[in-house]
């Protein structure tokens, strides 16, 4: 992960939301996730990103799994919010206007454009609670 702006790379974006499916039918039995606690500097990047673009702006977030090694060589799976910016696209089969997620890429298109930034919103409550809340 970038220290500067929080954000992950493709593969490690893909790693994680793959993590999420593949475990959470029964993820929840074993591991209690209520929701995330997110720096605002990390949500303005990701706003940032499409604030340009017309009205209606969408983000998207997905739900991750990133499985962590710890010293002892157990493993421990911390859970992870990803937010990336979308942009309007157009089906060309069917010609239905969705919200296509702005993604890294390798190279550069015709207008300069490299792609967007994948955030990694990840601090998960708990630990990260307000134990006060009646949400909690």
């Amino acid at each position: 992960m970038s220290a500067k702006d929080k954000t992950i790379s493709l593969d490690t974006a893909k790693t994680w939301t793959q993590t999420w499916r593949k475990e959470e039918s029964d993820y929840n039995s074993y591991n209690r996730c209520n929701g995330f606690l997110v720096p605002a500097e990390d949500l303005r990047g990701v706003l940032d990103e499409i604030k340009d673009q017309k009205n209606p702006q969408y983000i998207r977030a997905y739900l991750g799994v990133e499985t962590m090694k710890l010293a002892d060589g157990k493993t421990k799976q911390v859970e992870k919010l990803i937010m990336v910016g979308t942009r309007p696209a157009t089906n060309p089969s069917t010609g239905k206007v969705y919200y296509a997620d702005i993604l890294p890429s390798d190279s550069e298109s015709a207008d300069g454009d490299t792609g967007g930034n994948i955030y990694d919103f990840s601090d998960p409550c708990p630990p990260e609670c307000d134990e006060d809340s009646e949400l909690n």
